[in-house]
């Protein structure tokens, strides 16, 4: 079983991030629906809300199965030790940190459009809010493939050296910067105020996928990197 503290950068950063997000989107809506104008939009809602929820819990569970993968390493090839617990740290610290900018991302996003995400408004800020999940995706598809190599790390003897160790923390710490692109681009998707017209839906989308370029490049570059060790 994961240590404490991987076990925190995989599940309690997730469910920290998920409640902090909700709570943070929930508030708004509450301050929203204590004027009598918003009435209108306030009555429509309740089949809009959960989806950012649910979207903020994609994260835990994402999380939860890595956490399952590091076990399952462990219970074969034994604890994670020196090199081997660094590869494993840096794809939990990686997979957090990404966790919080994805988060952070969709809730700036559903707090600055909240009035046009619960009500008509609804399918047009959903395309948007969805885009930082692709860096989960990402973030994930590189902890599988690291996850692969992990037992060579724990093999007698190892199969792979401190310095590939170190490759592999590289990796995660450039990808996890590459994900602060999801903050720019819903950024400079709020510079958008008119979003109900086709040009401007058009516009507040090819700003937010913005924040879809750096992930990407990032994920080959990191494919690329763990393929030739």
């Amino acid at each position: 079983m994961p240590d404490l503290l991987l076990t925190f950068f995989f599940l309690g950063v997730p469910l920290l991030a998920g409640i902090a997000g909700s709570v943070l989107v929930w508030s708004a809506y509450s301050d929203l629906r204590s004027r009598p104008e918003e009435a209108d939009a306030v009555s429509l809602a309740r089949p809009r809300l959960p989806t950012f929820f649910a979207l903020a819990a994609v994260p835990f569970f994402f999380g939860l199965a890595l956490w399952f993968l590091v076990s399952g390493v462990e219970y074969d090839s034994g604890a994670l030790q020196r090199a081997g617990y660094v590869v494993a740290f840096w794809i939990a610290a990686g997979y957090s940190f990404v966790t919080v900018v994805v988060v952070a991302s969709q809730t700036w996003l559903a707090r600055s459009r909240l009035r046009e995400f619960i009500s008509m408004g609804f399918g047009r800020v959903l395309p948007a809010m969805v885009i930082p999940v692709s860096s989960l995706v990402f973030a994930l598809v590189l902890s599988f493939l690291a996850l692969g190599r992990l037992p060579d790390f724990l093999a007698n003897p190892p199969a792979l050296s401190a310095a590939a160790a170190n490759q592999f923390a590289l990796v995660f710490q450039v990808y996890a910067l590459a994900s602060l692109g999801n903050l720019l681009g819903i950024g400079l998707s709020l510079r958008v105020r008119e979003i109900t017209t086709p040009r401007g839906f058009t516009r507040m989308l090819t700003f937010a996928e913005v924040a879809s370029f750096l992930p990407i490049a990032a994920l080959v570059w990191g494919f690329l990197q763990l393929g030739s060790i």
